[in-house]
């Protein structure tokens, strides 16, 4: 890659870890920024010229490390209207990357603009050179979605208004806790078998294996805290006041956006979204953003391999709801194993 893309990706970097400073961690090395650049593939556009159509199927994700982007949608009767505006540094075409729907938005550069194209045979290159940033930019780019699903759920919506509940979880000790987790992690579904054997050691000092009786509560929306939890047995539920239930857990599902909570606060700095109820009794793995420096340290191709998950649990589920708004058959987030084995157009 010559320097003029080169200090146009560090450059953009160093402004998205200014901006997110917990981006610092993944991307802050020089060096493996270098190795990672080498396998990504830098485009320019002049003003008016189109990075993304709006119906393109490509899947591609996009950062801009130059310049500003214009989004624009077409209307079903044919009226184009224009809307927000994005300037490096910044991501776009999470959704698409993450779910593989066709892109629902027209992206034109309204400056010169230098993008980096992102796609999954590209992604899974950047991990194997440098499987931190691989990691990074997964987090770059939830955080992004992260942000627009907080800011649309804002203000005095009766449809999400959740009971307020203290969390019940309660931490086994370390000789229980490896007990029990050990088979269920070989055998978590959505993932393939043996994903998370490598976290048995860390059980009960990084990580813990909790449970929580049933009819109390996992989680509570508004809490601060922000780890992660994988549901290993039992069901749980998300209810609102009036008792609608807005998403079911269940052990054993083979797919992660029903094995996953606590997705939004664990990629960003966001208080929880829901009240999640044991609606048996449920034993969970917790990982907290405390344990992620061992994770990056110790693990860092499982760490990646959790945080793909974790992008497309938070996209699978804003289509499953896009979805159910347009009463059509809701999508799921699939198995993680298959997901890089879909070709790249």
């Amino acid at each position: 890659m010559n320097n003029r893309y080169l200090d146009s990706w560090l450059s953009a970097v160093a402004s998205a870890i200014a901006q997110d400073s917990g981006l610092g961690g993944w991307l802050g090395q020089r060096a493996s920024l270098e190795a990672a650049a080498e396998v990504l593939e830098p485009v320019s556009f002049a003003p008016g010229e189109t990075l993304v159509e709006q119906g393109a199927g490509d899947r591609d994700a996009w950062i801009v490390t130059e310049g500003t982007v214009a989004f624009e949608v077409q209307e079903g009767h044919g009226d184009v209207h224009s809307l927000h505006t994005a300037a490096a540094p910044s991501a776009f075409g999470t959704r698409a990357f993450a779910v593989g729907r066709t892109h629902n938005l027209t992206a034109r550069a309204k400056t010169p603009v230098v993008a980096f194209g992102l796609t999954r045979r590209s992604l899974q290159n950047v991990a194997a050179v440098a499987p931190l940033v691989a990691t990074g930019l997964v987090r770059w780019l939830a955080a992004d979605v992260v942000h627009r699903i907080v800011q649309s759920r804002a203000g005095n919506n009766e449809e999400r208004r959740f009971v307020l509940a203290f969390p019940r979880r309660k931490t086994l000790p370390q000789g229980q806790a490896m007990e029990a987790a050990s088979a269920l992690l070989l055998t978590l579904r959505g993932f393939p078998a043996g994903t998370f054997e490598p976290l048995v050691p860390g059980i009960g000092e990084h990580i813990q294996i909790v449970q929580v009786a049933e009819g109390d509560a996992v989680v509570s929306h508004g809490d601060k805290e922000r780890s992660l939890l994988l549901l290993l047995s039992g069901t749980s539920s998300s209810r609102t006041t009036k008792g609608r239930v807005l998403g079911r857990f269940t052990a054993g599902a083979a797919v992660s956006d029903e094995v996953m909570l606590g997705e939004l606060g664990f990629l960003a700095d966001v208080p929880r979204d829901g009240t999640v109820f044991a609606d048996s009794a449920a034993t969970f793995l917790e990982i907290s953003t405390d344990a992620l420096p061992w994770l990056a340290q110790t693990l860092p191709d499982l760490t990646f391999q959790l945080h793909v998950a974790l992008l497309r649990t938070v996209c699978g589920r804003i289509e499953q709801a896009d979805d159910a708004r347009k009463h059509t058959q809701a999508i799921t987030a699939g198995h993680f194993d298959s997901w890089f084995d879909e070709r790249d157009e």
